[in-house]
């Protein structure tokens, strides 16, 4: 199976030659996790729109509301909202509650890795934390990316996966789904 992969990259390569192939590189401006900088005025435009306005409403209604008493889904979830209201209203204020939160967040999530499907939970909070290091980039410390680094790796080695991603089938397999290729991948991208 891997002789065939490989034969598949280089052909895809444009070369019959094996080569290696060098893993890309994500741009070096932030944002670049789902969205870039010259996509944000058109973004923004369409927020207007009738059938989109509603929903983006609902996004700032959820970022704008009080953390206290969310359960842990549920401040990923706000977390994510604020980084979101942060990069499309570029509102300080929101990133920097996101940033305050996952600095006192972070350190403290803990979770019952027996439980099922805990990985979701894990990556959630990972996807959310990358958010808000790329999207809130510009407000963060040497001090927040380090933390959130740090963290984000200690979350990884609690996936299912693992970290490095050594276990489960990556490209075919259930590994390849959320766990690498949404939360990791985007946490390395982030950062």
């Amino acid at each position: 199976m891997r002789t065939f992969v490989y034969a598949f990259a280089c052909l895809l390569a444009g070369s019959a030659a094996a080569q290696p192939l060098a893993a890309p590189t994500p741009p070096s401006e932030h944002p670049r996790l789902y969205v870039r900088a010259q996509d944000l005025p058109l973004i923004r435009q369409r927020l207007n729109h009738p059938l989109m306005a509603p929903v983006w409403k609902k996004v700032q209604d959820a970022a704008h509301a009080k953390p206290e008493g969310l359960n842990q889904t549920e401040l990923t979830r706000w977390i994510a909202a604020k980084a979101l209201v942060r990069l499309l209203d570029n509102d300080p204020a929101s990133g920097r509650e996101a940033i305050e939160t996952l600095r006192s967040v972070l350190p403290a999530a803990d979770f019952d890795l027996k439980a099922q499907d805990i990985s979701r939970q894990i990556g959630a909070l990972m996807l959310s934390t990358a958010f808000v290091y790329d999207w809130c980039y510009p407000q963060l410390t040497a001090e927040d990316k380090s933390l959130f680094i740090t963290h984000l790796e200690r979350l990884a080695r609690m996936l299912e996966t693992g970290y490095p991603p050594t276990r489960g089938g990556n490209i075919t397999g259930h590994a390849g789904e959320a766990m690498l290729l949404r939360d990791t991948l985007g946490s390395v991208i982030a950062i």
